[in-house]
């Protein structure tokens, strides 16, 4: 026993040591890495956002587009001067019964644009040139009935509808109040409204109201 003492004393220092010295590493360690961290890596700054300097630009602002304007109302076009000279008679001896211009129509029950004037008168009533001119046209069709067109100067045309009878021919010059005609049953277009005369004036084939061209 006396002989094993120092090999005993010694293997409880060197235990202490050894006891002392993990005692201390831990220690350190839990100073130098703090928890979530591990051995030699190295911790990473968490720095609270910062606010930029300079505010981001505001968007540019975009300028609202003009609104266009609203559409004007067609207007016709001027009268040539040579035809604003033109007079014109009533092709007929009685008073319009519908006007130039949005009707009811009888025919088709609704409204819409007519294009010239009706004169109600009776079959065999006779039909006179508003103006003097070239017969251009002479025809009949189911729509309109009998047809006579007359020409005159720039481009300014006379239209007789819903004869029965025409007296001229395509191609002979007649004076103003010259007979063209006379009145019949009227077209499809306008059977509702009974034996009438359908006048029209036109310019480059755009229609025109009458009135404004009679003496």
């Amino acid at each position: 026993m006396p002989r094993r003492a120092p090999a005993i004393l010694l293997l409880a220092a060197i235990f202490c040591a050894s006891a002392l010295a993990a005692f201390w590493w831990n220690s350190h360690t839990l100073t130098l890495f703090p928890s979530g961290t591990q051995d030699g890596e190295e911790l990473e700054e968490v720095k609270a956002p910062e606010e930029s300097e300079a505010e981001e630009a505001p968007a540019a602002r975009t300028e609202p587009e003009p609104a266009l304007p609203a559409p004007e109302p067609e207007q016709a076009a001027p009268l040539p001067v040579q035809a604003e000279e033109v007079r014109m008679v009533a092709p007929v001896a009685a008073e319009v019964s519908m006007g130039y211009g949005w009707n009811y129509s009888l025919t088709h029950e609704d409204w819409r644009f007519h294009p010239g004037l009706d004169y109600a008168v009776p079959e065999g009533s006779p039909v006179r040139a508003a103006a003097g001119g070239l017969v251009a046209r002479v025809s009949e069709d189911r729509q309109w009935g009998g047809q006579v067109v007359l020409s005159h100067d720039e481009g300014l045309e006379t239209r007789y509808m819903g004869l029965g009878l025409a007296r001229v021919e395509e191609g002979q010059e007649v004076k103003a109040g010259q007979v063209l005609g006379e009145v019949g049953a009227p077209g499809l277009a306008e059977v509702g409204q009974g034996p009438h005369l359908h006048f029209e004036v036109r310019v480059q084939g755009e229609p025109r109201d009458p009135q404004t061209l009679f003496r």
